[in-house]
């Protein structure tokens, strides 16, 4: 069992998946414990926010698994209203435990992979999409709240790039 109480605990996927496994996991009760604290509000769970997909990916390898089985996957993820912002910068604002964090923009990388999609459906060499890493700390690039927002407009560069914009 979890023996400390804590006001949020940050689980990947691989925590996430152990709630729909009927095969015996290790440490599965532990996972299903976790899943209790955050749904008797004693905690908070946090995710990353590609872990939704991380889960579904998992279950798509597991045996016998079927698309019924990631579906009531997801709803029962998004009934239980886990907290998808990235947790790091929460604690570098509270000064808890974080000093720093590398940030790379999830939804940036959505709009270069259909980038580099649509440039390899037309036979063309995708172009460079411009991501990368940055580090933030309680005195630089630290958004005083909601998560880190990149200094460029990407999503303006790629539509008229498309010649959607």
């Amino acid at each position: 069992m979890i023996s400390a109480h804590h006001a949020g605990f940050v689980v990947d996927a691989s925590v996430l998946v152990k709630w729909f496994l009927h095969e015996k996991e290790a440490d599965r009760d532990r996972a299903l414990a976790l899943r209790e604290f955050h749904i008797s509000g004693r905690s908070t769970l946090f995710i990353p926010q590609l872990a939704l997909l991380e889960v579904l990916n998992a279950d798509r390898f597991r045996p016998k698994a079927d698309a019924l089985d990631g579906e009531m996957a997801l709803e029962t993820l998004h009934d239980l209203h886990l907290e998808t912002r990235p947790a790091e910068l929460d604690l570098l604002r509270a000064h808890n435990g974080v000093s720093a964090a590398m940030i790379s923009p999830s939804d940036w990388t959505g709009w270069a992979a259909v980038d580099t999609m649509n440039s390899l459906f037309q036979h063309k060499k995708p172009a460079y999409s411009g991501l990368g890493w940055q580090l933030v700390d309680a005195a630089h690039n630290l958004p005083a709240s909601g998560p880190w927002v990149p200094p460029v407009d990407f999503k303006a560069i790629y539509e008229k790039a498309w010649g959607v914009g």
